[in-house]
């Protein structure tokens, strides 16, 4: 093929077109970072309107110039600073509150953000105490025919029902109360479905509220605080409340029960300790005459676990006693049950007659169980 002479314009061409193809693509990418600049800048206001909603939950008001400003994130300008209604950005401003000393008011904060004194809070509006329903969905204290805690606490009084309030003696104590049952272990049952779990765990927490007021020296503590069982099991579950008054090495052990005797003439309340510890012959004794004073019923005596057996009491290595408060199967006992001022009156007495016997029997020794006496014995060899 015969070749084409090479002229002056066709020699140019070639370099016109590189610079033409390099051109283009300059310009490209310019027109690529200008709209990411644009676009990054449009974005700004939002993302600062929105960072400054979360430093500013409350209106913040600044006085510039005598002029009230109150900021708010809607507030933005161009430059994507917040801005009060004067123009200046919440730099600038706080700046200006800063060097004039600025003063915050309250009256700017919405109703909805303003602090709330506990103190001013109706008692209408705060939850009742922790109860089985709350947690579990079952039954709660008042099916038992008394109150909750703000009741109990609106009861007592400064002479805590004619029994003495105890000032600092120095004598620090652990008491530990028992309710007895609870969950699926429902214990004994009234003819109108008034049960023993529920019974107990009433009387515990209305006894320990007594006790701590009328002694602030003794360190209360609770088996259980809601329905449920210790342990899967009634072996488990009577292992588990023999070992948590090791646990917590208390001085005092009282276990609430209120069964539903099979002679329905049964009547008042039955205390059952061992009768090797004098100690507890001294508080069956005070609490019987204080629930007299309130006007309990008769009761129906003491007895000993020489001649009544029950582990949880004689096992124990505290100063241990179970209350039986009244007979379920009893119409009068279970009226008094399901009485709130009574049962809080029976528990203000319960709780002076501890705290007496703990006062006035200072340097009484600990209690040992005979089973660890033996335990004890052979250890040793004897």
């Amino acid at each position: 093929m015969m070749m084409m002479p090479d002229s002056p314009q066709r020699r140019l061409r070639a370099p016109i077109r590189c610079a033409l193809y390099i051109g283009g693509l300059t310009a490209a990418f310019l027109a690529s970072f200008m709209l990411f600049e644009a676009a990054s800048s449009l974005g700004a206001p939002r993302k600062t309107a929105y960072a400054a909603a979360a430093d500013q939950q409350k209106s913040v008001i600044v006085q510039n110039g005598g002029k009230t400003a109150a900021l708010t994130p809607s507030d933005s300008s161009a430059t994507g600073n917040t801005v009060s209604s004067s123009g200046q950005t919440v730099s600038d401003l706080h700046e200006n509150a800063v060097s004039a000393d600025a003063s915050v008011s309250d009256a700017a904060v919405p109703e909805e953000d303003q602090p709330v004194n506990p103190a001013d809070e109706s008692s209408s509006d705060m939850p009742e105490e922790n109860t089985t329903a709350s947690q579990n969905g079952d039954k709660t204290e008042n099916e038992t025919g008394t109150s909750g805690s703000a009741q109990r606490e609106s009861a007592l009084t400064d002479t805590e029902y004619g029994f003495p309030v105890e000032t600092s003696t120095g004598l620090k104590k652990t008491i530990l109360i028992d309710p007895g049952h609870g969950g699926d272990d429902v214990g004994d049952g009234a003819k109108d479905g008034t049960l023993e779990k529920n019974v107990t765990l009433d009387f515990a927490r209305r006894l320990k509220t007594h006790l701590e007021k009328q002694n602030p020296d003794l360190q209360v503590i609770l088996s259980r605080d809601n329905d449920s069982r210790l342990a899967d099991s009634a072996w488990n579950d009577l292992s588990a409340r023999l070992d948590l008054q090791d646990d917590t090495n208390c001085d005092y052990m009282i276990s609430i029960h209120a069964h539903a005797e099979t002679d329905p003439a049964a009547s008042g309340e039955l205390i059952i300790r061992n009768d090797d510890d004098s100690i507890t012959a001294v508080l069956a004794q005070k609490i019987g005459e204080n629930l007299r004073t309130v006007g309990y019923l008769p009761d129906r005596g003491v007895l000993s676990t020489s001649s009544y057996p029950l582990k949880m009491i004689s096992m124990s290595n505290a100063h241990a006693i179970e209350l039986d408060l009244l007979n379920l199967g009893n119409e009068s006992d279970l009226a008094v049950l399901k009485d709130s001022t009574k049962m809080d009156q029976a528990a203000a007495a319960v709780a002076s007659a501890i705290s007496r016997t703990i006062v006035e029997n200072p340097d009484a020794p600990g209690y040992v169980s005979r089973q660890e006496q033996n335990r004890q014995n052979f250890m040793n060899g004897q």
